[in-house]
């Protein structure tokens, strides 16, 4: 920290000085400098405003250059210059301005700039400021390399040679490699606003700009060629740059427009210049090696040396995070969410499997929640606390990010301080065929890593153990085995629920917990903040919270960022509900592993696999089963798919279903469940579709709370006049023949017939009377059960009647009015002769016409012409057989 520390002193804890020191602390080691104008200035050298308006001929040309340099547009003033000048006299002009000079005094940046030898500098100045004093610092550059040569620099950069690249030319060199009007840089950089990458210039600049880490000096960053090819490279990168700059008058916006090139500022104060140098000298002092030639080395300076070296591939690996539906990543540190972790799996907790049924068939029927009574832990501690550690979860739970977070950590000394990071894809490994030990070489042949293996010192995060190549698997786990008992370095790896039996041996075996609510909240006010729109953050969690089914999905990670994404771009989570949780299952079926480059893991298409689960999950929703044992699915699903001709074996189906695309998830031993209710609703709807002669038989459910979502999702999905009439010819044989509950539905029809002027609007004049009768019989009844089930009725005719304090109070207001005590105690008595089973029956009823209102709101075509004809005849009674 001491160098962070004499750092801000220096330049001032301004912004995000302090984090962004501790940044380029870690890359010290391999820092390249790009110098611009602004460390020559002191030398004598003109800066190009003052320069370009003295060439100008006139007052008429100065007038011209002064606006063009006042709007930082100095390729156009230099172009006006060059031709309104003598092209000998402009060429000698900025040989003159340009040419060698003393280098005193010697106490200026560039200095200390020589102090620190960097391997390769680049600038785009045309003066010989950088190697005259770097050659009088006994520094001089093997390579200087301009113009023409700037061909010959990607094989020169290889060779880890001393090298200046000098981007735009050299004063003593030809002219015809210079760099400075419009003309020139069109040539050499191709579109002013799209760098072609074709050229030479754009290439090399591009290279060293994803393979390197760049601290700009002397530079203002603001429109010129180098900031608009240094934006196209950084593009979907997770790459990270460092810029020296004077402190803004506009501090918000200069940080905004630096966080899109991916440049952490380090901001001096204003007209600070002296601090340039003492900072670089600070810088200088930091960036040596950490020891004398031929001293002993402690293991602190190894660990200290190698995570500098491995510092910009973490970065770039584990910096952003990849997102469905969206070509760019996203900076992992702007939505990073703590996680909690299970420390005991799903799939190995005692539960009964008729107890769970149970409690998911309970009435009024609601959207329960799945058990998770097993110990949450946060997810930090957790992985601080064992030092071998098995990470279980779903496809889309977070193990991944959650492992990046723990190496961005360790490179900054905030997790395992004494460790250096390894991140380790071992799909990745698996191909490679090596070792692990000879992968991390290959990945950073710079390091040694045989003490810091030796002394424990290597933090080992290798992820998707159940994305090996199959063939591969055995060799992975007796290397990783080897690696645990040959060395005391953590290890910590992820592998998929149920993906593999094996359990490794004094691996502490853990699971990814779904977010709770605060940590829904936390990563949607993260999601948007990065963007600046907190106003959607808090009308996105608004619409969760009005709404349990999208609330539900939003505990998995994955499926929560692919609803914020559609609400950021639709800027609602209204419409079509298929329409989302058909998003929702494309991803998990499809979208993930090809977003993480998994290809060709399934023995079964993924055509059949969702075919295979439609069956599955209607048969059970049809019997009202949410929770299925292990074994019994195994042999439907066999069922299935050899009615097709398909072979697998039984393991397959599950591993596929669960650990493969994660749509089920196991809830205890040996017992399985859609990984979302909304799911299995969904797929059972998609059955429904796919074979239309199950719908005829849904007349015995239509009614039941349970199947309300089915029937909205079929209302999405197919044609409204061929749905909603057939859901109509449904309702009123659930009144089952009941006697005195359609009398009571017939007396209340005469009622509205009689012409109380607030029932003249159809079709609410039914349903208006209807309410109010139910709602006098439920405040007269006296047996509890009864009560309790008209007040189930009483909900589903208020929700009939869209408002129910005001109408109760219109309606009762109504009849009191016209016909008093006569028509209450008329409805009183009616509605006191119904027993429980009738009241079962008026509950059905009501229930089912209020699903099919609902229906007709969610219905996709339903004309003008179905629609009156519904309304017309609901809730009228039928006529007693």
């Amino acid at each position: 920290m001491a160098f962070v520390d004499d750092a801000l002193q220096i330049l001032g804890n301004i912004a995000d000085n302090q984090k962004n020191l501790r940044e380029l602390e870690l890359q010290r080691s391999s820092i390249v400098p790009f110098v611009g104008a602004g460390l020559s200035i002191p030398f004598g050298y003109p800066n190009w405003k003052d320069l370009l308006l003295g060439l100008a001929p006139n007052d008429a040309v100065r007038g011209e250059v002064r606006t063009f340099v006042d709007s930082s547009l100095f390729e156009e003033a230099a172009e006006r210059v060059a031709r309104k000048v003598a092209p000998d006299t402009f060429a000698e002009a900025i040989r003159e301005a340009f040419k060698r000079r003393p280098l005193e005094p010697n106490t200026e940046a560039v200095f200390e700039l020589a102090r620190m030898a960097p391997n390769l500098v680049l600038t785009t100045n045309l003066d010989t400021v950088l190697e005259d004093v770097f050659e009088s610092a006994g520094k001089k550059f093997q390579w200087l390399l301009k113009g023409n040569d700037l061909h010959e620099a990607s094989g020169a950069m290889q060779q880890g040679k001393s090298m200046l690249l000098k981007l735009h030319g050299n004063v003593e060199g030809n002219e015809d490699d210079w760099i400075l009007t419009r003309a020139q840089y069109q040539r050499a950089y191709g579109d002013p606003d799209q760098p072609n990458p074709d050229l030479a210039l754009p290439k090399l600049l591009e290279a060293a700009i994803v393979s390197k880490t760049i601290l700009f000096l002397g530079c203002s960053l603001e429109t010129d060629r180098t900031v608009r090819v240094l934006r196209a490279a950084v593009k979907g990168r997770g790459l990270k740059h460092f810029a020296l700059l004077q402190e803004p008058a506009d501090l918000g916006a200069r940080l905004k427009q630096l966080q899109q090139w991916n440049v952490l500022p380090l901001f001096f104060r204003r007209k600070d210049y002296a601090s340039i140098a003492k900072f670089l000298a600070c810088l200088a002092a930091q960036g040596g090696p950490d020891v004398a030639p031929g001293a002993a080395v402690s293991i602190d300076v190894l660990v200290r040396n190698a995570r500098a070296a491995v510092s910009q591939s973490i970065s770039t690996r584990c910096g952003t995070m990849k997102v469905v539906y969206r070509t760019q990543p996203v900076e992992a540190d702007a939505i990073y969410t703590d996680v909690e972790i299970m420390e005991k799996l799903s799939e190995d907790a005692i539960c009964d499997l008729d107890e769970l049924q149970k409690k998911a068939r309970s009435a009024p029927f609601e959207r329960f929640g799945l058990p998770r009574a097993l110990e949450r832990a946060e997810g930090l501690a957790t992985a601080a606390k064992h030092k071998r550690l098995m990470i279980y979860g779903a496809p889309g739970a977070g193990k991944t990010t959650f492992l990046y977070r723990l190496a961005m950590q360790c490179r900054r000394g905030e997790f395992q301080p004494g460790c250096v990071p390894v991140f380790c894809p071992l799909l990745e490994l698996s191909k490679s065929k090596l070792t692990i030990e000879q992968w991390v070489a290959n990945e950073h042949p710079n390091v040694d890593w045989a003490p810091l293996l030796a002394e424990g010192r290597v933090l080992f995060l290798l992820d998707g153990l159940d994305e090996t190549e199959a063939d591969r698997f055995d060799a992975i786990r007796r290397d990783v085995e080897r690696l645990a008992r040959n060395t005391s370095c953590p290890i910590l790896m992820t592998c998929r629920v149920v993906a593999k039996d094996y359990r490794f041996p004094n691996f502490v075996d853990v699971e990814m917990a779904d977010f709770n609510t605060t940590q829904i909240r936390v990563f949607v006010n993260r999601w948007f903040r990065r963007n600046a729109m907190q106003h959607m953050a808090d009308a996105f969690l608004s619409k969760l919270a009005s709404n349990p089914k999208l609330a539900e999905l939003a505990t998995k990670p994955l499926l929560l960022t692919l609803l914020c994404l559609i609400f950021e771009d639709r800027g609602d989570l209204d419409g079509s509900r298929a329409s989302l949780y058909k998003a929702g299952l494309e991803v998990m079926l499809r979208k993930w592993d090809n977003l993480r480059a998994i290809e060709g893991r399934f023995a079964l298409s993924v055509d059949v696999l969702e075919q295979t689960l439609e069956e599955i999950a209607f048969t059970r929703f049809e019997k009202h089963e949410y929770f299925f044992e292990a074994e019994d699915l195994r042999k439907q699903a066999n069922t299935l798919l050899s009615a097709k001709g398909i072979d697998v074996h039984k393991e397959d189906f599950l591993r596929i279903a669960a650990a493969g695309v994660g749509l089920l998830a196991p809830r205890a031993k040996d017992i399985y469940s859609f990984s979302h209710l909304t799911f299995q609703e969904y797929l059972s709807a998609r059955r429904v579709i796919a074979n239309p002669a199950l719908l005829s038989e849904m007349g015995t459910v239509i009614g039941d709370s349970r199947w309300r979502e089915v029937w909205l999702l079929l209302a999405n999905l197919t044609d409204g006049d061929y749905l909603i009439p057939r859901m109509h010819r449904m309702v009123d044989p659930t009144l089952n023949n009941n006697q005195r509950v359609t009398e009571l539905l017939r007396w209340c029809a005469v009622q509205v017939s009689t012409g109380i002027p607030v029932f003249q609007k159809v079709p609410a004049r039914r349903r208006y009377l209807m309410w109010a009768v139910v709602t006098l019989a439920r405040g007269r009844a006296l047996d509890p059960d009864l009560a309790r089930t008209l007040d189930r009725a009483l909900f589903s005719a208020g929700a009939l009647a869209d408002s129910r304090d005001l109408v109760r109070d219109r309606i009762l207001a109504a009849v009191i009015a016209r016909d008093g005590e006569h028509v209450m105690t008329q409805a009183i008595a009616r509605a006191r002769a119904l027993n429980l089973q009738d009241a079962d029956c008026l509950n059905k009823y009501l229930t089912a016409n209020l699903h099919l209102v609902q229906c007709m709101k969610e219905s996709r075509g339903l004309s003008q012409a179905t629609r009156h004809e519904i309304e017309e005849s609901i809730l009228l009674p039928p006529t007693l057989d």
